[in-house]
């Protein structure tokens, strides 16, 4: 009897040396979480790309301080603490049958079947047992988190109720709200999430959240110790996971990194665009500016003249050279290409429309001002040529006005001749023989009346003309 009492005062010894190590081991852990908090000036990706190249130089505390970030660092703690909670063996490592408590125990009711499945991925040795490391690389492991959410997939569906059986549920409820049961033993299905990462977030909350409540139902423990356990379970009740804290700022910070890139893309796009305006009104003055040019140089030539002894004519017209004359510019690919480079834009794919758009219109404006440009000409033509005609009628009644006035002045200075007796029988008894001076006085007089009015018709005519 004296050695089975020895025996188990050992075991017990033994036991208690054991709760106090994995107490002590549990309370450096919560230490470093609680300090991992804030990133320091040291957190940068130089200094962990070079702890990482130089591991066996650098001091382990070192390592472990700035190899991870502070959110690594405290998803590493977690992930260890849970691994030391189920792991009742002191093996250091979950066997199949652990891992299976581990889901159980919290209402995730995972088959067997998909449990091995899951071991087949992530169980590297081979020996139905995961270790610290290989139970870390799950977390990271991209096939173990699609296989695992493959699983909690399948999972749902099972428990998934029916409208019957979900107002069944809640009459139960109520029933029990009723008669004020005691259900504080039993454990709620949590809602379940898809992803590996939300399910050890959740089994260690809810681990914390059991080692709170053993603090606080245990007699050992003071008031002290009480109220402090309180103020950590209300304090962890009101806080969201790291994990959740870390997935929101990320998806955060990329809703951020996205908004602030569609700005920038519409931003360039507006310059661009107001670039290219501006090119193109300044390409268009200019292009009309040289047509004006060529407008001019075309419809009125430079007349050279050459002084030529030996023709009749003193001088001789030199027709001016084919290469002088300027044609009117157009534009071409290469052109819009060349400016495009020498301005260094880069238009993206969603603008070439945009840009092609504006060049057939800017073609369009173009050939319209060609064919306004020739109506111009052929009005500066027809101009030209009333100004002739007008010209051409002012001397015609410039000559026909001085002939009026030569002949009229020609009439009024005939000097009265005597009148011979025959004349004066003439005028008193009138004579029929008498006629041709008579025919050659009236012809005179058709003469004169005939030439004033052909003037009469031509004034007609030059204020009709100048009234058009």
């Amino acid at each position: 009897m004296s050695q089975q009492r020895r025996r188990e005062q050992l075991e017990k010894i033994s036991h208690f040396q054991k709760e106090e190590q994995d107490r002590n081991r549990r309370e450096e852990l919560e230490k470093e979480f609680l300090k991992c908090q804030k990133r320091g000036q040291m957190h940068t990706n130089s200094m962990m790309n070079w702890i990482n190249k130089h591991q066996n130089k650098a001091d382990p505390k070192a390592k472990e301080m700035y190899r991870y970030l502070p959110e690594e660092r405290r998803k590493h703690i977690e992930l260890t603490l849970l691994f030391e909670k189920f792991d009742n063996d002191g093996s250091k490592a979950l066997d199949f049958i652990e891992v299976f408590r581990m889901f159980t125990k919290y209402g995730i009711f995972i088959t067997k079947k998909e449990l091995l499945d899951f071991f087949k991925v992530v169980d590297q040795n081979k020996d139905f047992s995961l270790n610290l490391q290989e139970f870390k690389a799950c977390y990271l492991d991209s096939a173990a988190r699609d296989i695992f959410a493959k699983i909690m997939k399948q999972l749902i569906e099972r428990t998934q109720l029916t409208e019957e059986e979900i107002n069944a549920a809640l009459n139960q409820m109520n029933e029990l709200n009723n008669q004020n049961s005691n259900n504080q033993n039993q454990n709620p299905i949590p809602a379940l999430p898809k992803s590996f990462q939300g399910v050890i977030s959740l089994l260690t909350y809810l681990n914390t959240r059991d080692e709170i409540k053993d603090k606080l139902t245990s007699k050992s423990v003071n008031i002290y110790e009480q109220i402090n356990n309180l103020k950590q379970l209300i304090e962890l009740s009101n806080k969201i996971d790291v994990v959740q804290k870390v997935e929101i700022e990320k998806k955060i910070k990329i809703k951020k990194s996205s908004e602030d890139r569609l700005n920038k893309f519409k931003n360039q796009l507006k310059q661009i665009k107001d670039r290219a305006i501006q090119t193109g009104q300044m390409m268009a003055e200019e292009e009309l500016r040289q047509k004006n040019s060529a407008f001019l140089i075309t419809v009125l030539p430079q007349r050279k003249y050459k002084y030529n002894y030996k023709s009749e004519n003193k001088f001789k017209r030199i027709i001016p050279n084919k290469q002088e004359e300027l044609h009117l510019p157009r534009y071409s690919d290469q052109k819009v290409n060349q400016f495009y480079e020498y301005m260094n834009i880069n238009i993206p794919d969603q603008l070439k429309n945009i840009n092609n758009r504006i060049w057939t219109k800017l073609f369009e404006n173009n050939q319209q001002l060609d064919i306004i440009l020739q109506k111009n000409r052929k009005n500066q033509l027809e101009s030209q040529r009333t100004d002739r005609l007008k010209q051409k009628i002012k001397q015609t009644l410039d000559n026909l006005q001085a002939n009026f006035e030569t002949d009229f002045d020609s009439e009024a200075n005939r000097k009265p001749t005597l009148e011979s007796p025959q004349e004066k029988q003439s005028t008193q008894f009138p004579n029929f023989f008498t006629s041709r001076n008579l025919m050659s006085q009236t012809s005179d007089d058709f003469r004169t009346a005939k030439n004033i009015e052909n003037a009469s018709w031509i004034l007609k005519v030059i204020f009709s003309l100048m009234k058009q």
